[in-house]
């Protein structure tokens, strides 16, 4: 009996240290690159640096100055729009386009494996492999096609290389690349529906577009609250991959938010400039006050205007 016991204990002690090294590293990560990172940022932000030495020589809202001049200025309100360009086609043409197609693999339609896979792809494959697909499609074998459809004597210019289509070809990608996690978490809550509450739409004479509006989209309202509300972030770190489509040089008027971070960040990095990481810090400062209220709107409206799923 003894035995037996002392055996108990050290499996309840064997497990307790399991336990503990489980979640050790996950919270040695919080600590480190979430709390003590998130500090120094925000202590960035005040420290006011001498421009030759980098040594902090006091505190300063100079930062905060220019980040909010840099939004009022046009290139920040160029910026701004590319940014909430980017969420708004999301909103428009991703979302409504994701739970189709998420409706239409519930449903079981003809191929719909299939959508599902071709859907998903974006989500697997490397981002830069997608963009050179894209890329070549739009510039080289539409256009070609194009040529030869109408005996141009000259090859017309790509969508993306056309000043006149690429934000738009840019906009069309990334609705396209959306598609993979939404349309999988649409569907995947689409399955869990009661197969009698549809059954019930049908015996009540209810189309197709009745049975989705009515009953698949009420149902499915939590799911698409949540990546709604989540996705007022994008509109201040989606680069729109535009990194992966023109690197360093993207042309002008076509930077977003999410891009110009990026870049500026970059930029610190590569000559230690420790000032311009100060300039970051208070710019994202700036951003997440704006972000913060501007999320708890959208969730409050959603919440409010929503369908219920009684």
């Amino acid at each position: 009996m003894e035995k037996i016991n002392r055996r108990k204990k050290m499996s309840k002690e064997g497990n307790v240290w399991v336990y503990i090294a489980l979640i050790a590293l996950p919270v040695l990560q919080f600590i480190l690159f979430y709390v003590v990172v998130y500090f120094n940022f925000i202590k960035m932000a005040f420290q006011k640096m001498d421009p030759v030495t980098y040594e902090v020589i006091g505190f300063t809202f100079d930062h905060f100055k220019t980040s909010i001049d840099f939004i009022f200025s046009q290139d920040g309100w160029n910026v701004i729009k590319m940014s909430i360009l980017g969420w708004v086609s999301h909103i428009a043409v991703g979302v409504p386009l994701g739970l189709l197609f998420s409706y239409y693999i519930y449903k079981k339609r003809f191929m719909s494996g299939a959508f599902r896979i071709f859907l998903f792809l974006p989500s697997i494959i490397p981002a830069i492999i997608l963009v050179t697909i894209y890329r070549y499609a739009m510039d080289n074998a539409i256009p070609a096609f194009q040529q030869y459809i109408n005996s141009l004597p000259q090859r017309p210019l790509g969508f993306v290389a056309n000043p006149e289509t690429q934000v738009l070809a840019i906009l069309a990608y990334n609705v396209f690349i959306g598609f993979g996690t939404s349309v999988l978490m649409y569907s995947n809550k689409m399955s869990s529906i009661e197969p009698s509450l549809s059954e019930a739409a049908k015996l009540d004479g209810t189309t197709a577009f009745g049975e989705f509006w009515h009953v698949t989209l009420p149902m499915t309202y939590s799911t698409i609250s949540v990546f709604l509300v989540s996705s007022v972030a994008s509109i201040f770190l989606n680069q729109l991959n535009l990194f992966s489509f023109y690197g360093w040089d993207p042309p002008a008027g076509m930077e977003t938010l999410g891009y110009y971070f990026f870049y500026k960040a970059s930029d610190a990095t590569t000559y230690n400039d420790l000032p311009a990481f100060c300039q970051l810090s208070a710019m994202g400062l700036v951003m997440t006050c704006i972000a913060i209220p501007l999320t708890f709107v959208v969730k409050y409206l959603l919440k409010k205007f929503g369908p219920s799923e009684e």
